[in-house]
């Protein structure tokens, strides 16, 4: 008996629609297909004007709409066996091709400058020699830093040598472990 459920279930999954939706002002590749659902019974982009939809051909069809799911249903299998992923895909109606080498390229620059933005925290982070010590690490360099700056100063004996201590050492570590902070801090809160 369950051979006769499985027959009568299973034109529902056959006839079940593809229905592609393409983005004609798409800001990176015109026409690029956006929403991708396959063997939909239902759904929100069938009234889409920008939707490719392949439907299982029947006798109500024109010949010309029978031409176009065939073709449609071609170009959709060649894409799907080859291994394109539906990201890659553009609508040429009636048909859907996979993007050019450069398509691919200008679609995927943003995730991959994402990716190299997010590889510079963790460069940051892992290069660092502030980001990962404790407290105590820190009130020890810090204090030692301010000591030796003090016996800097202390051996000064004119304003021209406290301003040449100050100009050449003292602002510039300063200005050096405030950049250390801040990019620690950056890199570590992305």
């Amino acid at each position: 008996m369950r051979p006769w459920l499985f027959l009568l279930l299973w034109p529902s999954f056959v006839w079940a629609d593809d229905i592609l939706v393409c983005n004609p002002a798409h800001p990176l590749v015109p026409q690029a297909v956006v929403q991708y659902e396959r063997q939909a019974d239902s759904s929100p982009y069938r009234a889409n004007p920008n939707a490719l939809i392949w439907e299982a051909p029947h006798e109500a069809m024109t010949p010309a709409r029978l031409s176009e799911v065939t073709q449609l249903r071609a170009s959709l299998d060649g894409l799907l066996v080859g291994g394109v992923l539906s990201r890659y895909w553009k609508c040429q109606p009636p048909i859907v091709v996979e993007m050019t080498s450069t398509e691919k390229t200008v679609l995927d620059a943003p995730a991959v400058a994402e990716q190299a933005r997010q590889q510079a925290f963790t460069d940051e982070i892992a290069t660092s020699d502030i980001c990962d010590v404790n407290l105590d690490q820190i009130n020890g360099r810090v204090n030692a830093w301010v000591n030796a700056r003090q016996a800097d100063l202390d051996g000064t004996i004119t304003a021209a040598q406290f301003k040449t201590v100050m100009r050449d050492q003292v602002i510039p570590q300063m200005g050096a472990f405030m950049q250390k902070i801040s990019r620690c801090l950056r890199a570590t809160r992305r």
